[in-house]
């Protein structure tokens, strides 16, 4: 009885269990149901949210202040009087006599070539220098000679002139006497010079003194015709004397061209200074186309840098600067314009400038890197907005300007100098007004906008 009892309480649990175990499925059966509906719903019917299409913005005041653009240019620290030493000639050192970092005087050797080819050449040249000498004696004895043969021959016209004057004078006083016969002539007509019953010839004085004339004037027309070559020799043996002249001086010019080499050979400090750079050395070529050695003088020193064409124009002479040489210090040393180039050099377009250091300090050593800091633009009392206030739209800068305490306009601005935080305007804001500095780039005329605080 009692087995039996226990076997009917087993089978009505079990079907309590399975009970419960549907009911559990089918709830959830119906919230996965139900949140798939709603999900499902939810993508098809998305809650339309109200859209806030205000637009924050920062912006700042638009103010009257100083501007200034500095830019900063390297260079390398110089002794003010720092000399190449070229040679005037090339040739082979026979001898350096100085180190790198010696100090030398001026007038000191510093090196010596060697002069054998040069005396070669001088020697040729005191040749040739007595050669043209002698040349040049020779037509000088010649011009000498054919100046004595022109004085003959002026004196000769001379006397042949006193010959034709007297003989004239003759033939006037003839003229005058009275007509005589000719005495033994029988048949003469006398004073005519007729011939007479003898065959002879009666030769009245008229008559002679006309002949005298002719010679004397033939004998004149002979002198001036030697005069006149004598005077054509004499030409001649000046213009001898000239070529060998000619030749004399430049035969002289090469002695004292060898003789100026000859003391080019030895070459000498310039100045007083260091011995910065040395590149010859003995039995080694030295050119006439790089420095052989470079002295450094112990006066000033300077820094040498170049600007850009677009940046002279705003450097003025003795405006200061700050010069930074890291190597000796981090703090910038004062310092001023000293020279500015009026034109680049030759193949280039920047500008050299030379500064010069207010006070300088023993630390600083040529040879040294340096960059100059210098104020290349300034505007002073000018409208300026900070440098992000500007954008460019269209091609054109414009600034966004507050209209009102939520709404902008868009303006187009004309801009000065930049110089990293503000920029000068020239035209489109005035003192006072906000710009917008953040945000500008999304609003437009009238946009609705929030000042972020």
């Amino acid at each position: 009885m009692d087995n039996g009892g226990s076997g009917r309480g087993s089978v009505h649990g079990g079907k309590s269990h399975r009970k419960v175990v549907a009911i559990v499925v089918a709830i959830i059966v119906v919230l996965v149901a139900w949140a798939g509906y709603r999900l499902i719903d939810g993508y098809l019917h998305p809650d339309v949210a109200a859209v806030d299409d205000t637009i924050n913005v920062t912006v700042a005041d638009a103010t009257v202040g100083d501007v200034e653009v500095t830019s900063v240019h390297t260079g390398k620290i110089t002794a003010d009087n720092e000399v190449n030493v070229v040679p005037k000639i090339a040739g082979r050192a026979t001898s350096v006599n100085v180190e790198l970092g010696q100090k030398v005087d001026e007038g000191d050797v510093l090196f010596m070539l060697d002069p054998s080819d040069v005396e070669a050449q001088q020697a040729q040249a005191e040749i040739q220098r007595d050669a043209a000498s002698k040349g040049r004696s020779s037509a000088s004895s010649a011009v000498a000679t054919a100046q004595e043969a022109v004085d003959d021959a002026k004196a000769a016209v001379k006397d042949a002139k006193k010959g034709v004057k007297d003989a004239k004078a003759a033939l006037k006083k003839a003229k005058k006497l009275p007509s005589a016969p000719t005495a033994g002539l029988p048949g003469a007509t006398p004073g005519t010079g007729q011939t007479g019953q003898a065959g002879q010839t009666a030769t009245s004085p008229v008559a002679a003194a006309e002949q005298l004339v002719a010679q004397a004037e033939a004998a004149l027309a002979q002198a001036k015709a030697g005069q006149k070559q004598a005077e054509a020799g004499l030409t001649q043996a000046r213009s001898g004397y000239d070529q060998a002249d000619a030749q004399y001086r430049l035969a002289n010019e090469g002695v004292n061209s060898a003789g100026s080499a000859i003391g080019e050979m030895t070459v000498r400090a310039p100045i007083d200074g260091y011995v910065t750079g040395l590149t010859v050395q003995r039995g080694g070529m030295v050119s006439q186309a790089m420095p052989a050695a470079v002295i450094t003088g112990t006066g000033k020193i300077q820094v040498r840098t170049t600007v850009a064409e677009s940046l002279v124009g705003g450097l003025v002479k003795g405006e200061p600067v700050e010069v930074f040489v890291r190597a000796v210090s981090d703090e910038p040393f004062p310092a001023k314009i000293s020279r500015i180039v009026p034109a680049p050099p030759t193949g280039q377009t920047t500008y050299p400038i030379i500064i010069e250091f207010d006070m300088p300090s023993e630390e600083l050593k040529p040879g040294m890197f340096a960059e100059v800091e210098m104020v290349t633009a300034k505007a002073q009392g000018a409208v300026t907005v900070p440098s992000d206030a500007v954008i460019i739209r269209g091609g054109k800068e414009v600034v966004v300007v507050m209209d009102g305490a939520d709404r902008v306009r868009v303006r187009e601005v004309v801009t000065g100098i930049d110089d990293g935080v503000s920029v000068v305007i020239d035209s489109g804001v005035a003192a006072g007004e906000r710009v917008v500095t953040e945000g500008q780039h999304y609003v437009n005329d009238d946009t609705k906008v929030r000042v972020a605080s």
